[in-house]
């Protein structure tokens, strides 16, 4: 068995299983297990999501007005700020879509890492990217075009379409031979020598996953 045909088969689903999970679950984690405090606009915003009110906010001042957003202040999950982003992108049901976007985040990715309904997660997370590059990236690049890009544009860019690739992948082929797909989805080797009439190649013994 040649090494291209192992690292094909072993080595490079896995590392971007890996890749995926260490940039998906913190994002995921810090979304919903973590607090940030809104100010300005977002204060008004994350109250009406949360049916909670903010507090006075010390370092306003006498710089707001009373009863104008920015002399408050709201402390809550950060997934409310991408729900933020999301209203304000026109998206629908915004809270829910950005419940469900750190859930995949988080399971998805965690899930990814051991090779669990990989194919499934992977395709979340190349939507979200997707979307995300639709939402974000593709309004700068199609102003300015890809040449013109800011750094931070282009590093964005450049990270949504690389993540989403590597989710892609994990769709077309599967999380490779070390993951726990292989072990509950491949076929036995003696039945997949059974469907070929008794003959197996060294890439038939590899491809017999999900």
């Amino acid at each position: 068995m040649s090494f291209s045909r192992i690292a094909a088969s072993h080595l490079t689903p896995l590392l971007a299983r890996i890749l995926l999970c260490a940039v998906f679950v913190p994002i995921g984690w810090k979304n919903i297990m973590g607090t940030t405090t809104f100010t300005g606009e977002s204060v008004e915003v994350v109250e009406r999501m949360t049916g909670r009110s903010g507090t006075p906010n010390p370092d306003a001042g006498d710089a707001a007005s009373p009863g104008e957003a920015t002399d408050r202040t709201i402390t809550a999950r950060p997934v409310y700020g991408l729900a933020d982003l999301l209203e304000k992108q026109g998206v629908s049901s915004p809270v829910v879509a950005a419940w469900a976007t750190s859930i995949v985040e988080l399971v998805g990715g965690a899930l990814l890492l051991v090779g669990l309904l990989s194919r499934i997660w992977a395709l979340g997370l190349a939507t979200i990217m997707g979307v995300a590059f639709a939402l974000t990236s593709w309004p700068v690049v199609s102003t300015v075009g890809p040449f013109d890009l800011g750094l931070v544009d282009f590093h964005r860019a450049a990270s949504q379409l690389a993540l989403g690739v590597l989710a892609i992948g994990i769709v077309l082929g599967g999380a490779g031979a070390v993951s726990i797909d292989q072990g509950i989805f491949g076929r036995p080797r003696a039945a997949r020598a059974a469907v070929g009439g008794g003959h197996h190649d060294e890439e038939g013994d590899l491809d017999g996953e999900e």
